[in-house]
């Protein structure tokens, strides 16, 4: 009887496809196996993932809502040719910014749906380094304005990016009035990044999902150009570059997600979520991405159609067409790319990588196609109806099915190493998330990490073109000759870092001689006494075909910068009459050659006097004076820099600043500080108040207070010479009673009439009470109230009611009249509205009149804007400048003695 096996199951796979069964007699088992090896031509395809690597340091951003912050959020990969795919360019995105979309009481909900934690965070580059099982940051470089300063997150002006009714919160609020404390102003050049690449002349290309737009970024991070679909629109900044004005649609927080640069140096920029063209409905109903095209040499650009993968599954957990993400995108060759896409929603988690390909796909436009417009043919079905074929997609990898951690949600950096390797990288949102969008950040172990990925088989990435180009950085050394002058100057040293770089001809200035390197990256150079300025440049060539790069750097001959900070100890009691000696040094400089130090009458300099640490021992005799030290170079002498010196005890600090009035729960934590003591070391932080914690940090110290009614707050300075006197602060739990109340003491009956007071801090609330008759209109619980008169005079009260206690009654003694009289006539016009920041106000009037303008916040009621003023009939029109109130509406209250206006205006520019 012949005994047949199965050799291979016919589950076994290849490109998709079963393999059939092969089955053999014992004694044909070998050759069979032989035969199978060396007939079967189907490649396997196979995916390895080489190595996690995990950023686990890097530099603090700052703490905000108790979380200590770190640099991460990295978004975008592009890897660093010449590094042996060790070394990459990321981003971070906006900075920290927390879910917000339920936070505060519903009056004042943000309408912008993120928290800026930072919001004067200038968005990085880093150029990061994998090694072992880590992710190092090598360098980073901040995001700028065309004038140099940085840029930040924050969301563009109206009309460029953002409505007039979105507003960047910078936290929560328990108190609308208190809303308007906590936004930052929109700016014209924030930047939410998230994809970025670089060219061969050293420039980087960021895309970013806030505009959305894409910038062109010098090496030292200032931005040259933008592209933009606001190119065309009054208030465009003259570095931006038209685009298509259908990505003004993009939905929010989903712009330009994933940016590539090909081998010919074309950027291609994709859209994360179908842009809402023509609205909202269209957009979340098709499955239809666009492409930009940008062509760096003329500016010209072109549009694509991607497909995503559809509606998936049922129920809760089904991914609906609004929930597909793109992540990044990266180019194999001129025409070909891997793409990111995703999408999550309940249990239902999709990760994947496809490979596109440009040719024959059908560029298109933000025109209509038969009366709809690209995204409202929502699928392949519908563009082909219209001629449309979109880029072609071919599945590469399944992210989760080859060990991607399912916890890190938002995989959003790609970049190619060659055409058997890719690297992936994950926004980890700076280590916190707000699952409840209340604004409130939580703490989380997720960390930025790169995945590498071994690409074999039928998954290699057939066609891949490593990019060529010659790209250098700038010329390092010192750009100041004066200590490499003459015959005791010493010899500089000058390098670029090129990338593919062929040969390297540098060229001197007049009075410089080359002492070696012509050739190579790295010269030595030696400047004659005559030397009087000049540039140092170098010609690169490349190893890639006739691509040539220029560098200069511009030396001068100039007198030595003043010597930093003198490190030693100012506090010198120990040392005063002992023979111990006591150092002071400081950071050397390249352009110095020697550093001169004095020191007073009653220190001896016992040893280095000429270097950048000296020993010195003090006589019985000192008291208090300085040490001083200058820096010496071939082309003279820089000013001093001093350290003062004390045997005796620092002086008292200055007035404490901080809360002294209503500190009760919730506002019992308050910190308080004073101005940093000369000679200090220290600082001694006391209260009278039983119970109270104190944590202090120098000069600094945050108190939590238990239920108590007064106290007091003392600090004393401190050094190894003694302690000050004592700084006191009285501190309270009742609230302070409120200023004077601002408003007419004299009103006619029947008018409306606008109060209110300076806010206090730590105050939940504000008791109002007013004369017999007359009722409050609007305003119940702030510092302002709008009130009806009536009849009867008296007087209108306020007190402050905290957590613990009700404060002390502020009062304003009310007349009111019948005002019979009075001004024949008063009309009033206000113009123009909306305004963009001057407002008029133009009486009709048989009389002078002299009246008050209060403007208060339309959502909070917050007064935001006081003033006076007098017209006659020669002189009817006030002019009031509102350019320091940011976009939104508000109410002016216009009144005077027998005169009383109300009327809503918008600021809007």
């Amino acid at each position: 009887m012949k005994r047949t096996f199965t050799l291979f199951s016919s589950k076994r796979m290849c490109n998709g496809r079963p393999l059939p069964p092969l089955q053999a007699s014992r004694l044909g088992q070998m050759l069979l196996i032989i035969l199978f090896l060396f007939t079967t031509v189907c490649v396997q395809a196979q995916i390895t993932l080489l190595q996690d690597y995990q950023n686990n340091h890097s530099a603090a951003i700052g703490t905000f809502q108790g979380i200590n912050f770190r640099e991460a959020g990295f978004s975008g990969l592009y890897a660093i040719p010449g590094t042996n795919g060790k070394e990459f360019w990321t981003l971070s995105d906006r900075g920290v910014n927390v879910d917000a979309a339920n936070a505060n009481p519903a009056a004042c909900r943000p309408t912008y749906d993120k928290i800026y934690g930072f919001p004067s965070y200038a968005p990085k580059i880093h150029r990061i380094r994998v090694n072992g099982d880590s992710v190092q940051i090598l360098q980073t470089i901040t995001m700028k304005r065309p004038d140099g300063t940085n840029a930040t997150g924050i969301i563009n002006p109206t009309g460029f990016g953002s409505t007039a009714q979105e507003m960047a919160s910078t936290d929560t609020v328990l108190n609308c009035a208190n809303f308007n404390l906590k936004i930052a102003p929109k700016d014209v050049w924030g930047i939410d990044s998230e994809g970025i690449v670089r060219d061969g002349d050293g420039n980087f290309w960021v895309c970013e999902e806030g505009g959305p737009t894409v910038w062109k970024i010098s090496p030292n991070g200032v931005v040259l150009k933008r592209f933009t679909p606001y190119a065309n629109m009054a208030g465009a900044q003259p570095q931006d570059v038209q685009i298509d004005t259908v990505f003004k649609y993009r939905k929010n927080n989903r712009g330009f997600e994933g940016i590539s640069i090909t081998p010919s140096g074309k950027i291609y920029a994709i859209i994360q979520s179908p842009v809402l063209y023509p609205n909202k409905s269209v957009g979340e109903g098709t499955r239809i991405h666009r492409i930009l095209e940008i062509n760096p040499v003329n500016n010209a650009t072109r549009m694509f159609a991607y497909v995503n993968d559809g509606i998936i599954g049922t129920g809760g957990n089904q991914i609906r067409l609004r929930d597909w993400k793109i992540g990044d995108m990266a180019a194999i060759n001129d025409h070909s790319f891997l793409v990111l896409e995703a999408a999550l929603r309940g249990t239902t988690d999709i990760k994947r990588i496809y490979r596109i390909e440009l040719s024959g796909a059908t560029p298109v436009t933000s025109a209509l196609y038969n009366g709809l417009t690209l995204e409202a043919l929502v699928d392949t079905t519908g563009l082909s109806a219209q001629g449309i074929k979109p880029v072609k997609k071919t599945l590469v990898m399944d992210l989760l099915a080859n060990g991607w951690p399912s916890v890190l949600d938002k995989a959003e950096g790609l970049a190619i190493l060659n055409d058997s390797t890719i690297a992936i990288t994950n926004d980890n949102d700076y280590g916190q998330s707000s699952p409840l969008e209340n604004g409130i950040a939580t703490a989380t172990t997720n960390k930025s990490h790169v995945f590498v990925y071994r690409l074999s088989g039928a998954n290699k990435l057939e066609g891949y073109q490593a990019s060529c180009q010659l790209s250098a950085e700038e010329i390092s050394g010192p750009a100041n000759a004066c200590a490499f002058m003459g015959n005791l100057g010493e010899v500089a040293t000058y390098s670029v870092v090129a990338t593919n770089g062929a040969d390297f001809a540098w060229t001197l200035p007049k009075q410089a001689t080359l002492v070696s390197g012509q050739g190579t990256n790295t010269i030595r150079v030696k400047f004659l006494r005559g030397f009087v300025g000049g540039t140092i440049g170098v010609k690169i060539t490349s190893t890639c075909g006739t691509d040539v790069v220029t560098r200069s750097l511009n030396i001068t001959k100039s007198l030595p910068a003043t010597p930093e900070t003198i490190n030693g100890p100012s506090s010198v009691c120990d040392f005063v009459g002992t023979s111990t000696q006591a150092t002071y040094f400081i950071e050397t400089t390249e352009d110095v050659v020697e550093y001169r130090w004095t020191v007073p009458a009653q220190v001896a300099l016992v040893g280095g006097q000429g270097t950048d640490s000296i020993q010195v021992i003090f006589t019985s005799r000192f008291k208090t004076s300085d040490i001083k030290v200058k820096a010496i170079s071939g082309c003279g002498t820089s000013a001093f820099r001093t350290l003062a010196l004390s045997s005796t005890p620092p002086a008292k600090p200055g007035a404490i600043a901080g809360q002294s009035y209503a500190i009760c729960s919730p506002n019992n934590i308050v910190t308080y500080s004073v101005a940093p003591v000369p000679q200090a070391t220290s600082y001694q932080w006391t209260t009278t108040v039983p119970g109270a914690i104190i944590s202090a940090t120098g000069n600094e110290a945050t108190i939590t207070f238990p239920p108590f009614v007064s106290g007091l707050v003392t600090v004393a300075a401190v050094n190894d010479c003694g302690t000050s006197a004592a700084r006191t602060l009285t501190v309270h739990s009742k609230a302070a009673t409120p200023g004077s109340i601002h408003g007419p003491s004299e009103v006619c009956q029947g008018t409306l009439q606008t109060f209110s007071i300076d806010t206090l801090a730590g105050v939940l609330y504000y008791d109002w009470s007013v004369p017999k008759g007359s009722v409050i209109q609007s305003g119940v619980g702030t510092a302002s109230i709008t009130v009806q008169i009536g009849s009867e005079s008296g007087a209108v009260k306020v007190r402050a009611v905290t957590g613990c206690d009700v404060g002390t009654n502020a009062k304003l003694d009310l007349e009111v009249k019948r005002c019979h009289g009075g001004p024949t006539r008063c009309d009033l016009v206000l113009y123009p509205i909306p305004t963009k920041g001057q407002l008029y106000f133009r009486f009709d009037t048989d009389e002078k009149v002299t009246f008050q303008v209060a403007i208060t916040h339309a959502i909070t009621g917050t007064t935001v804007f006081r003033t006076t003023g007098t017209v006659d009939p020669d002189d009817n029109t006030y002019a009031a400048d509102l350019s320091q109130l940011p976009n939104g509406y508000y109410i002016v209250h216009v009144t005077s003695g027998s005169f009383s206006r109300h009327q809503r205006i918008e600021i809007k520019r």
